[in-house]
């Protein structure tokens, strides 16, 4: 029987580009580490998951480096007992969200889904558009 390794599976699958497990205070315990090579976790929300012991889908984001990311947090742990370790499996929307956003249903010429969000007095756009919107 061949042993089946989980981080393998997951990076086949395309839909994750990191994946770390990390003790509930931020610490690497394995980490499988995709295409960008850098962890970007937010202590934040791993105290958040650390409390509340339920899965965090973080906002996307906009790293320095100019990558769009998103990160799932997902505690590991029994409701009685507390967080002993922490997954974080980290998503490129360009390779999912955006494939869907891109894509509508029916044809047209105008209609499209556009993600922004407010960045200080600045809008960033999540997304690409078909359109000039500016």
């Amino acid at each position: 029987m061949v042993p089946f390794n989980w981080k393998s599976s997951l990076f086949a699958s395309g839909h994750y580009s990191e994946i770390h497990i990390l003790t509930p205070n931020g610490r690497h315990l394995e980490s499988g580490i995709g295409p960008s090579g850098k962890s970007h976790m937010d202590s934040s929300i791993l105290d958040h998951v650390r409390r509340t012991q339920s899965i965090v889908f973080d906002e996307m984001r906009r790293f320095p480096d100019g990558a769009l990311r998103m990160h799932i947090y997902v505690p590991l742990g029994t409701k009685t007992k507390s967080v002993a370790a922490i997954v974080m499996l980290e998503i490129d929307p360009a390779t999912e969200l955006h494939r869907l956003t891109n894509n509508w249903p029916v044809p047209t010429t105008s209609a499209e889904v556009v993600l922004l969000r407010r960045d200080g007095d600045s809008i960033l756009f999540l997304n690409g558009t078909n359109h000039n919107l500016l």
